[in-house]
């Protein structure tokens, strides 16, 4: 996922000053959620303005209106909704603004790409919360082996050496984990489809969404 060459850390909140003039935001909680979601907030300005530097420009925008509006935000609320509606209305004010310059896409294919965008980003956050609560429901011993595997420069042969098994043993066991990962995923999905299952329903769920759920980094399949 595109990331913006300037980070959150460059949006000066002393300097943009307090949100609607309310004194009592919590900084951190603000700076905690835009740093969770600045890359998905910049990906969907990135796929409706062509220009670099324009949605980078943009981010930086919509980053402060986010800081000077977040007085207004209801706690508990979708943050990420919230962001990509005021994204999207700063790039449609930015395309009314740039009316007069030749324009890449037409207002309709912009519509249907901030559309699409939002349905693709509702599939892969249904997904990460899929795999969460089902990351929570593999037996403890299958977590610590996930958790051992996925540590910082670990690989299938240290880990094999911590646990005290043998290589061939850790990777039967990781494609098993893989495998459980997938159904709990897809059924706890097609759960939530029918609004029956514990991820809210409220989002399109479906499998446009790709997770790679992989146990092997590229070239560590033994396969």
């Amino acid at each position: 996922m595109p990331a913006p060459r300037r980070n959150v850390r460059s949006l000066n909140l002393l300097e943009v000053g307090s949100p609607m003039g309310n004194q009592d935001i919590d900084t951190k909680e603000f700076v905690a959620l835009l740093t969770r979601y600045s890359r998905r907030i910049y990906s969907f300005i990135r796929a409706l303005v062509p220009n670099q530097t324009d949605a980078e420009d943009l981010f930086q925008d919509v980053s402060t209106t986010l800081w000077e509006k977040y007085g207004t935000f209801r706690k508990g609320s979708d943050f990420r909704a919230w962001a990509f509606q005021i994204a999207h209305y700063k790039v449609l004010n930015f395309r009314q603004r740039q009316s007069r310059l030749p324009r890449l896409f037409t207002d309709e294919i912009v519509e249907k790409l901030a559309s699409d965008r939002l349905l693709l980003d509702d599939a892969l956050e249904a997904r990460s919360h899929a795999l969460a609560d089902c990351y929570q429901r593999l037996r403890l011993e299958d977590r610590e082996l996930i958790d051992l595997r996925y540590t910082e420069a670990a690989t299938v042969p240290s880990v094999a050496a911590q646990t005290g098994r043998s290589v061939d043993f850790v990777y039967k066991a990781l494609r098993r984990i893989h495998g459980e990962l997938h159904r709990c995923i897809d059924e706890t999905i097609h759960e939530a489809e029918k609004g029956t299952g514990p991820i809210c329903a409220k989002h399109p769920l479906g499998r446009s969404g790709k997770l790679d759920l992989s146990p092997f980094p590229p070239g560590d399949d033994p396969k």
